[in-house]
């Protein structure tokens, strides 16, 4: 039974930014302020914050961004639209014109040497590769992240645990757990539980993909501890779809599914339509396993 379930489910993980502080009136405050320059100040912060909660409302900051910086031609306003516009257009599945405005980004924010949103630009860029299934491109702008982290805080390595993902599915687990532990040792030191879960979660991964199930599930139970410690809605998906998994290579099917339906419900806060297809298809799997076809067949096509 293990054997088929791990065929059957997949992992989809995801390099997240250091959580921010969520603002209660931060929105209202950015759609009336009038001064450009504070105006884009806010966006910067919003468009962190949204890109990893709530992608309905990253689109409409995008839109109020982009109008009131080009109407006042200002430069840093319209690069700060650009940055989310193409945060976006990567998570609603047109990479390609999301890196055409993410090197737009980059190439400005080289110009005026803030290398914290080159490196950022940078690790976005490899998101999008990564999301066209050409990990090896995506490796080379990870590794030139991480390059431009070398004169930022520490934090700025967000790139780390994304080339991880890669090393692992190029099946170079040594390259891949050194860079999951390098990212995990450093989160634990600056307490930022939210990346210290994400590096359990691929930790679990590479020792699942080295059929070290004992291992797999200590990682993916530590990624859920550390993911109870923020009240974060990606992160706490991702955690409960790995927790499923953890229940499904025990075969407690009926908690896996549990763990699953608690996952989507978070992917749903979110809005971010990979990573909800990507619920509805372990479900659809789960299913699948239980020989319940025709939930498993409803679920799949709401994966489709």
């Amino acid at each position: 039974m293990i054997k088929n379930i791990k065929q059957c489910i997949c992992v989809l993980l995801l390099s997240l930014c250091a959580p921010l502080t969520t603002f209660s009136n931060d929105y209202n405050r950015y759609l009336k302020e009038k001064n450009i320059e504070i105006k884009t100040q806010l966006g910067h912060a919003l468009i962190t914050y949204y890109v990893k909660n709530d992608l309905d409302t990253l689109q409409l900051i995008i839109k109020e961004q982009l109008h009131h910086s080009n109407q006042e031609s200002y430069r840093e306003g319209v690069i700060c639209g650009w940055n989310g516009l193409g945060n976006l257009l990567i998570r609603k599945g047109k990479e390609i014109e999301g890196i055409q405005y993410l090197r737009k980004v980059k190439n400005y924010y080289l110009e005026v040497g803030d290398f914290f949103k080159v490196t950022e630009c940078l690790n976005e860029i490899g998101n999008g590769y990564v999301k066209m299934k050409r990990d090896e491109d995506a490796v080379e702008w990870y590794l030139q992240s991480l390059e431009y982290a070398n004169f930022v805080q520490e934090y700025a390595r967000g790139a780390e645990i994304n080339l991880a993902q890669a090393y692992l599915r190029l099946g170079d687990y040594k390259s891949a757990t050194f860079h999951a532990e390098a990212y995990r040792d450093q989160n634990l030191k600056l307490a930022s539980y939210r990346n210290v879960a994400n590096s359990f979660a691929v930790l679990g991964s590479i020792e699942m993909a080295k059929e070290n199930n004992e291992a797999a599930i200590y990682n993916f139970e530590q990624c859920y501890v550390f993911a109870q410690k923020n009240s974060d809605n990606a992160m706490l998906g991702h955690a409960y779809n790995n927790l499923g998994i953890v229940f499904a290579i025990n075969d407690k099917l009926e908690k896996s599914l549990e763990s699953f339906n608690t996952g989507l419900g978070y992917r749903q806060k979110v809005k971010d339509v990979r990573l909800i297809c990507d619920s509805y298809l372990n479900i659809a799997n789960l299913y699948l396993i239980k020989k319940d076809y025709d939930l498993a067949i409803m679920y799949a096509n709401k994966g489709i």
